[in-house]
């Protein structure tokens, strides 16, 4: 093909700028490339920069017109001179200043590879196989692109209006149709986006995009999705457009579907994929509807299934904020889900058809079903029911406002709830817990402990427990346990013990227990032990625990053991034994128990001494039923931690001058405890304390 050798082309480009009241510009180019990363010391001489091929050039104007022959191509090279461009095809020059063409000076790198534009006065067409741009801080590459653009000027007289009349009047389709869809690809630097796509039209009122293989990826995240549609009303684009305003009117009537959605974030060891059956809004509220999600989290795997979402929109128009969407679904929105799943390495969390509502001033959730497998043990409640206060966004969204709100007011009950690991359970029918300015209180019919061998049931019968939130800045988990545990107070009414060898009925005025001190008030009691009905008056304990939030949590049992046991304080009033047999045997076994320990009165036991060491114990024990007697007994307690025992060392303390004391005591514990983790060693009193091996 012959090279163009005119001199015509070199007038008529400079005569361009003076003509353009009426224009038509027609450029077939099979290659272009630019280089425009030079140094400027660089280009102080002329500097070769790149080269343009064009097999096609026609230019119509009221004045002249002018068309490459088909048997001619124009080609050339293209050089820069400080601030000059220059094409040079061995026949002429064309020279240029780069500061008459707004931000060339920005562009580091160009290549196009078949691509044809046309333009007149009315519009604006690119189309053909490939274009790249490289800029200071973004590039941009097209493939496969059939671009139309209405024009209000043509590119002449109204370069600047340009991009406005495409933001609001144009299309993009694929130019070869026996390819893929139009692929795009945007780095800006920090995050590139990637799509290919299928359709794209932009009226002056609404917006159509379809799209496929969309992917969005910086150094922190990668979203992705096979195929995506967004239909939505518009309003006006300019150049600088402002994007709120933009969603704002398309959430007037949107549509989009996305039926795959797959997200992954490697520095947090994160991934994940959300089907979307329909995302819709109509002026007034968005609806989202997703059949599956699911979140991996390192360990934690996390999936939703028919997730449903109603959503109440925020005032659409002028002062528009993103924040505000926020705003809208805390005032009024509406969640339901089929099945909730949770994984990890320590177990399993499963809910069943979950709703949770923004009505108002008020957060409600519901769901019939929860089951948790966690650390060895099991967790199941049915019928939750409960509701918040919902307190008013006045800014940005805070992260802790939906607790701030639930620990200032609000109330819930459960039904069927039970605990379970591989030695016991702990059973609720129904459970009540309400929280009014940062007091929270639970109260329950009937809390059950189970032995899960079958030996021991505890009902605690209409037990509860108040704690406070002191400090209100900080609503974390540890801050809220923190509170309960400063200032808990537990309260039982009664509670009945079930034994293979012991029934009992306790009364019980007060539990309290602090990090400060456990105050235990039982005003009267009865057991069963072999066959006799121990009936008590008026047992009280009191200890100081001196033990801390940090001590609890990490199940530091034994320090909070050894403190209570050198500062305990118990009284009793009286513990009588009574033979609980038929008729027959009810006088042979009282008179039996008339030879032994029949009871005993005004018990107190002191280890509150300043040492810490040291206790005092004050019986009066009704022996044969005739005999008075009152004794003191003196003795040191303490804490074996290597061996799990408590040991009593009774000093050589007697009653009547031959009886040890140590004698009596044994005889009052085998009368009235009688258990094979209590042993008498000459003159100590050893209380072994069952622990679980965790080994």
């Amino acid at each position: 093909m012959k090279k163009v050798n005119s001199i015509n082309l070199l007038v008529l480009l400079t005569m361009l700028p003076s003509m353009a009241y009426s224009l038509e510009l027609d450029v077939k180019v099979s290659e272009l490339r630019y280089e425009g990363d030079k140094q400027p010391h660089e280009l102080v001489e002329k500097t070769l920069v790149g080269h343009l091929h064009a097999p096609s050039f026609r230019i119509n104007t009221p004045r002249a017109n002018f068309v490459l022959k088909n048997n001619f191509e124009f080609s050339g090279a293209i050089f820069r001179k400080d601030n000059w461009l220059i094409l040079d095809n061995d026949m002429f020059e064309l020279t240029y200043s780069i500061n008459d063409i707004p931000k060339f000076d920005k562009i580091r790198f160009a290549d196009f590879k078949n691509l044809s534009l046309f333009t007149d006065d009315l519009s604006l067409n690119l189309m053909g196989e490939r274009g790249e741009f490289h800029f200071d801080e973004s590039t941009f590459l097209i493939e496969n692109i059939d671009f139309d653009c209405g024009l209000e000027n043509n590119i002449i007289d109204g370069s600047e209006s340009i991009i406005e009349s495409c933001l609001n009047n144009s299309t993009i389709s694929k130019f070869d149709k026996n390819e893929s869809n139009t692929h795009i690809v945007f780095n800006s630097g920090l995050t590139q986006t990637s799509f290919r796509l299928e359709d794209l039209k932009v009226r002056e009122k609404e917006l159509l995009i379809k799209a496929q293989n969309l992917a969005v990826a910086n150094d922190t995240f990668i979203v992705g999705t096979e195929t995506v549609s967004l239909e939505c009303p518009k309003n006006h684009y300019q150049k600088d457009f402002n994007d709120k305003l933009a969603v704002a009117t398309c959430l007037e009537r949107a549509s989009i579907h996305a039926p795959r959605i797959v997200f992954e974030a490697p520095d947090n060891d994160m991934r994940g994929e959300v089907e979307v059956e329909k995302l819709i809004s109509n002026g007034k509220r968005m609806h989202f509807l997703g059949p599956y999600v699911s979140i991996v989290n390192g360990e934690q795997t996390i999936e939703f299934s028919n997730l449903d979402a109603f959503c109440k929109l925020p005032p659409l128009g002028q002062g528009f904020e993103y924040n505000h969407l926020i705003h809208g679904c805390m005032d009024s929105s509406a969640i339901v889900l089929n099945q909730f799943n949770m994984n990890d390495a320590k177990g399993h969390v499963k809910v069943e058809s979950a709703s949770l509502k923004f009505l108002g001033d008020r957060l409600r959730l519901e769901t019939p079903d929860i089951n948790i497998w966690r650390d060895g043990s099991q967790y199941r409640i049915k019928n939750i029911s409960y509701s918040c206060k919902n307190i008013p966004f006045s800014g940005g969204f805070e992260n802790q406002q939906i607790a701030e709100g639930c620990f200032e007011e609000s109330i819930g009950s459960i039904e069927d709830f039970s605990m379970e690991d591989a030695n016991s359970a702990i059973v609720l029918k129904t459970a009540n817990l309400n929280v009014n300015k940062n007091k929270l209180i639970f109260n329950a019919p009937v809390l059950t402990f189970l032995d899960t061998l079958g030996s021991l049931k505890v009902d605690f019968v209409q037990p509860s427990i108040e704690c406070s939130r002191v400090n209100t800045e900080d609503i974390s988990a540890e801050n809220i346990l923190r509170g309960c545990f400063d200032s808990s107070k537990i309260n039982v009414q009664s509670i009945d013990i079930k034994h293979e060898r012991i029934d009992s009925e306790i009364q019980i005025k007060e539990v309290s227990i602090d990090k400060r001190e456990l105050r235990f008030n039982s005003p009267k009691g009865k057991y069963v032990l072999n066959g006799f009905d121990n009936v008590y008056k008026n047992f009280k304990v009191n200890c100081a625990l001196n033990a801390s939030y940090d001590v609890a949590k990490n199940y530091d049992w034994e320090s909070i053991l050894e403190n209570c046991l050198h500062s305990t304080k118990i009284k009793l009033d009286s513990l009588q034994s009574i033979y609980n047999g038929d008729s027959t045997m009810r006088k042979f076994g009282n008179a039996v128990k008339n030879f032994g320990i029949k009871g005993v009165n005004k018990v107190t036991f002191d280890s509150s001494s300043v040492d810490g060491t040291d206790f005092k114990l004050n019986i009066s024990p009704e022996v044969f039923s005739f005999i008075p007697i009152h004794v003191t007994i003196n003795g040191n307690i303490y804490y074996l931690r290597g061996e799990k025992k408590i040991v009593m060392d009774v000093k050589n303390t007697y009653f009547y001058k031959i009886i040890p004391a140590r004698f009596l005591v044994q005889l009052i514990l085998n009368a009235f405890v009688a258990d094979e983790n209590i042993e008498v060693d000459d003159n100590k009193i050893i209380i072994n304390i069952p622990v679980e091996d965790k080994n």
